[in-house]
């Protein structure tokens, strides 16, 4: 399976293995495209639950503000890579 990374500006809650999210726009999507690729969230974190489940996520790479160069690093190699980015 290819791997598709999607980059939110919403905070991902985890608990255990399973991520939580506030939007239902982006679980939705997010479950969409999980059949077809293995999915990586860029996004915050969050201390606090959130309502609803995201299904089949591969892994959540938290980044903010402090972390702003290693994100766009990160992101430069991911490029090189051409791997496939929403």
């Amino acid at each position: 399976m290819e791997e598709l990374y999607i980059i939110v500006n919403e905070k991902i809650f985890r608990k255990e293995k399973y991520f939580f999210c506030e939007n239902k726009d982006i679980q939705s999507i997010i479950n969409y495209f999980a059949s077809r690729y293995h999915i990586f969230i860029i996004s915050q974190s969050s201390s606090f639950i959130k309502p609803f489940k995201l299904k089949k996520v591969y892994k959540v790479l938290n980044f903010n503000c402090r972390k702003f160069f290693s994100f766009l690093f990160f992101f430069l190699n991911i490029r090189k890579e051409k791997k496939k980015i929403l």
